[in-house]
């Protein structure tokens, strides 16, 4: 069965993998997260493939947590694994082995600013708009992302970032 929650297409050597949930800009669900980890190990071991560009369909890269399926209720299992996936995400980003290019346009928030600052090059068009909202309600970012952002922007900006 064929994940259409992230699309994986092939450009001479370069892969392009598309999170594919526009009319939701790209919430990350459960089928979002297995289908980037299993086009990013795709793209991993296809040996024709030198670099990976990650992108969203349509006007945004990533809102980040699908607020209206979270909203109908998650159990704490439900929860548990989705953390699990989100880090297993930064895994195989991780162990690529590949450049992997961020092309952002719209909102890159929450999760999908993760996603971006966890490519070795992000690429912004000038409506890309970046951040955490969850922090101004007192929740923390679930991944590698403060560490991420202290190494990519340095610790001072980062404190402004916020």
């Amino acid at each position: 069965m064929t994940n259409k929650a992230v699309l994986y297409e092939k450009n001479q050597n370069v892969a392009i993998i598309t999170l594919n949930r526009p009319e939701r800009l790209n919430a990350i669900t459960r089928d979002l997260l297995n289908g980037l980890i299993a086009q990013l190990e795709t793209a991993r071991q296809d040996e024709d493939v030198f670099s990976v560009i990650l992108t969203g369909a349509g006007r945004a890269f990533c809102a980040g947590e699908d607020l209206k399926e979270t909203s109908a209720g998650k159990s704490f299992e439900d929860w548990i694994e989705e953390i699990e996936r989100l880090q297993e995400v930064q895994r195989v980003i991780m162990n690529l082995g590949k450049p992997l290019i961020a092309a952002v346009r719209g909102y890159a928030l929450g999760g999908g600013c993760e996603f971006a600052m966890s490519c070795d090059i992000r690429i912004a068009a000038e409506d890309a708009k970046f951040g955490f909202p969850e922090t101004e309600v007192g929740l923390t970012i679930t991944t590698a992302g403060t560490k991420l952002l202290a190494q990519i922007v340095g610790l001072g900006k980062q404190c402004r970032f916020g």
